[in-house]
């Protein structure tokens, strides 16, 4: 029976903490042209911004970096003014972490091919989320139900 609790407890430790970690390492990346600049939004996993990461304008065509920013406390980034030609977005987010985007030139000033269509950001992990909170509900009630049976003696 110990064997048995041992193993539930792993199992549950596992199940709480591996979707956390793996989902962090992933950098995500989002830009858009809005109003003459080009903005934009960096992830790490879910749910974390990446906060003061390098992020650069690159011409892949000469491969010179042509701006340059930083981003903010939300993860966002803007670049007025952007220039008028295929460009790749780099974000450095440390430690390696790294997301890359290739840019077509702004279209015509207000002429969004989707009016009215939401601006990206981060990806939602739901049912992990569930799961895992899930998991550690009944693991919490499990080690509870057994706490009680052993000091009901």
């Amino acid at each position: 029976m110990k064997q048995l609790t041992l193993i539930f407890i792993i199992t549950c430790s596992t199940l709480t903490i591996a979707p956390a970690t793996a989902s962090a390492h992933r950098v995500s990346l989002f830009s858009w042209h809005e109003q003459g600049a080009l903005k934009g939004e960096a992830w790490l996993g879910a749910d974390t911004p990446v906060v003061n990461a390098e992020v650069f304008i690159i011409d892949p065509v000469t491969a010179d970096t042509l701006r340059r920013t930083r981003t903010s406390s939300d993860g966002s980034f803007s670049f007025p003014n952007p220039p008028a030609i295929a460009m790749e977005i780099i974000v450095l987010a440390g430690h390696g972490h790294r997301a890359s985007f290739s840019s077509l030139p702004a279209q015509a000033p207000d002429k969004d091919p989707n009016p009215g269509s939401p601006k990206p950001g981060p990806a939602v992990r739901l049912p992990i989320g569930i799961a895992t909170g899930i998991a550690a509900i009944a693991a919490f009630f499990f080690l509870l139900h057994r706490w009680k049976q052993r000091h009901a003696r």
